[in-house]
């Protein structure tokens, strides 16, 4: 007897956004060796900080300027599905708050698609270098390191000079 009930796969495949469907059905997701030559051992310049992708998994970066700095020590993976993911928890003056960030990437032979956070999709690489890609964000080697260290070490400074004060007024 056949059911009227919708299937799972029928049931995710409608609650994809159309954009995501175009763009998977168009191009495969990127395979694992891709993200990892695109990301491992590199680091991804943003406007306000860096990530340094780490060989071993390890994941550092910091982002904002001066009081709204902010730092993160943890880990990051590449996986079958396209997903280039990152997580840890992130060090700030306001408080500490873990967070895991996925990307999603696509694949037409050298050229690479990513994700953005709004479920858009846009050239990530194109096949021939231009000036504007993104990936051109990705340099090699670590620029991230010193910068959280100084960041690390500015933490625990304020973080000793508040335990003084507390023990201070306490007494």
């Amino acid at each position: 007897m056949l059911s009227n009930r919708p299937t799972l796969a029928a049931l995710m495949f409608a609650a994809m956004p159309a954009n995501v469907m175009a763009q998977e059905a168009a191009n495969p997701p990127a395979s694992i060796k891709v993200l990892q030559a695109l990301y491992s051992g590199k680091t991804w310049q943003w406007q306000d900080g860096a990530a340094y992708f780490r060989p071993d998994g390890s994941f550092i970066a910091y982002a904002g300027n001066g009081e709204k700095s902010s730092f993160v020590k943890g880990g990051w993976g590449a996986y079958k599905d396209g997903r280039l993911c990152f997580w840890g928890t992130w060090n700030a003056a306001s408080g500490n708050a873990r967070k895991h960030t996925c990307f999603r990437h696509a694949s037409n032979g050298d050229t690479v698609y990513q994700q953005k956070p709004n479920g858009e999709w846009y050239v990530f690489k194109n096949a021939k270098a231009v000036m504007a890609d993104e990936a051109n964000k990705l340099v090699a080697g670590d620029l991230a390191s010193s910068q959280v260290a100084a960041l690390q070490k500015a933490a625990a400074g304020s973080a000793k000079k508040a335990s003084k004060a507390k023990i201070g007024s306490s007494g």
